[in-house]
């Protein structure tokens, strides 16, 4: 009798598993319990079953510790940058003892979080021994950074490389990077703080792509590489306002550029210029990348999401207001209302963006999945394009602005409520 009812049962699942409403996977771990089959492909239970919670404890306690030492070897008065440098050393020993379970955890933790710290004192220290800390050392000031830079890509490979998993360590190796990025912008000369913000910049966006298609599977490192995208950003938009300071640095020379109105103009080139390159860059990968995965099936490309949304989601509106400023367009004035135009124009860009990727996009019927980059650009551009006009309708009518916006949210919402109804109605009737 109970076999007879596992069979029917498996009978009615079977449709379900056709449409690709069950998968495979899901189907074979029913039909197995039902008949009564022991599963032999269960993975074994490892280590890595141990709460996340104990690992970010041990994380958390290796912090601590480290946070402690670093700080009484501060204290020392002369040659401070040699005590760190020898600290430096014993980390990179620790890190090679092998122990188990969460004493290795801790002692791989701790060990990393050592040398980052250590390293980076030391060179600051050392630098700062020389006054080397704001003067430009070498060709383009690479001596201030590339030790920096160095420090930062031996930590991120002790992290991946390292067969415990030490997730603390893994999502904080970033923030090694500011302190590199604070050695390149504090210079005396804006035109070696530019060139070296823009190498800084070109090696971690290296090492984002070749992260979009390596065999790492572990979420950690997701978050390592989403917090170096965010810093790609933040230094993106500093290469933007050093680029500025660069040629006010060559105008005051031998040879005079251009003024400030046309400095203005410049940037706005600059900003439709990097809007257009990433707009080939997300059309170009929705056609052509096969997505890889971390675990849990987190596409990879959502590394770059904390990019774009910290700089590149902003560039149109630092377009605008450059546009604006630069060929001096007046504000719109009707009767007692004024407006600048920088607000029209930030949504008429962002429009035209939202317009140019949503071709191709499947339906909501579709299974073809849309890429990161292309979801990340489309939803956000069309968010900012409501903030901005909300905000540009209020500097515009100011508390009239109500009789506008309460109208548009209500036809926003309803139309969507009757969209998305109407969808509903159609899926299950299709299915009937």
């Amino acid at each position: 009798m109970q076999e007879e009812a596992s069979n029917q049962l498996l009978e009615l699942l079977k449709p379900h598993k056709k449409a690709g409403r069950i998968d495979e996977k899901s189907y074979q771990r029913i039909r197995n319990f039902e008949l009564g089959i022991v599963d032999e492909t269960k993975e074994e239970s490892t280590p890595r079953d141990r709460s996340i919670l104990v690992d970010l404890s041990l994380g958390v306690g290796a912090i601590i510790g480290t946070i402690l030492l670093i700080s009484g070897v501060a204290l020392i008065s002369d040659g401070a940058w040699i005590a760190f440098a020898l600290l430096t050393a014993v980390a990179i020993g620790l890190y090679r003892v092998e122990l188990e379970d969460m004493a290795g955890v801790f002692l791989r933790e701790t060990s990393v979080m050592i040398f980052a710290s250590g390293a980076t004192l030391a060179v600051f220290m050392f630098y700062d021994d020389r006054d080397w800390l704001n003067a430009v050392v070498g060709p383009a000031g690479i001596v201030n950074w590339l030790p920096l830079i160095i420090v930062s890509a031996v930590t991120y490979h002790l992290t991946r490389s390292s067969n415990i998993e030490v997730v603390v360590s893994q999502s904080i190796a970033a923030l090694s990077l500011p302190f590199t990025f604070a050695m390149a912008i504090g210079l005396s000369n804006a035109t070696a703080s530019f060139l070296g913000i823009a190498v800084i910049r070109l090696i971690l966006t290296a090492d984002q792509m070749i992260g979009c298609y390596d065999n790492e599977k572990r979420i950690s490192i997701f978050m390592q590489r989403l917090i170096t995208g965010g810093f790609i950003g933040g230094f993106a938009w500093a290469a933007l306002n050093l680029f500025g300071n660069m040629v006010l640095e060559i105008r005051e020379g031998d040879r005079y550029i251009w003024d400030s109105v046309q400095d203005e103009r410049a940037m706005a080139f600059i900003g439709l210029l990097a809007i257009v390159v990433w707009m080939i860059i997300v059309d170009f990968n929705s056609r052509t990348r096969k997505p890889v995965t971390y675990n849990h099936n987190l596409d990879k490309g959502w590394i770059f999401a904390s990019t774009y949304l910290i700089f590149f989601a902003w560039l149109p509106l630092n377009f605008a207001f450059n546009v604006v400023g630069g060929w001096q367009i007046e504000d719109l004035v009707i009767g007692e209302y004024e407006m600048s135009l920088a607000w029209p124009i930030a949504c008429i860009v962002n429009a035209m963006i939202v317009i140019s990727l949503a071709r191709g996009i499947p339906s909501l019927d579709s299974k073809r999945d849309v890429t990161p980059s292309k979801f990340a650009t489309i939803v956000t551009a069309s968010i900012l394009t409501f903030i901005w006009f909300v905000i540009g309708i209020s500097d515009f009518l100011g508390d009239d602005a109500m009789l506008v916006l309460i109208p548009l949210g209500l036809a926003v919402l309803g139309g969507g409520t009757w969209k998305l109804v109407s969808h509903s109605q159609q899926a299950v009737s299709e299915e009937e």
